[in-house]
């Protein structure tokens, strides 16, 4: 299932990411809530004139967020808050050590 790009940069903005537009993509960097210190947990987006992310790229998305793809639409409609987000990658993040 596809997902617009507005929708997915909105929503990564709410859950801890900045943006910053650099040439001909839109790069987003998470930054924990409690400290504010980058994650190193980052991706991007391009400007391109294309209104919804294919599959392909939702799954890509979600690789470099540290999601599953089913967790990373649920990061998108806004049913998964940042502070559960950051409990889920901190849980993959010591699976992967």
């Amino acid at each position: 299932m596809a997902l617009a790009k507005e929708k997915v940069k909105s929503a990564l903005k709410k859950k801890g990411f900045s943006r910053n537009d650099k040439g001909h993509h839109i790069y987003f960097n998470h930054r924990w809530k409690r400290s504010g210190r980058l994650s190193g947990i980052k991706t991007y987006v391009s400007h391109g004139s294309k209104k919804d992310l294919s599959d392909r790229l939702v799954s890509e998305m979600a690789e470099q967020v540290k999601l599953s793809n089913k967790d990373f639409k649920r990061l998108v409609s806004c049913d998964m808050k940042q502070g559960e987000y950051e409990k889920v990658v901190k849980k993959r993040l010591k699976k992967n050590l």
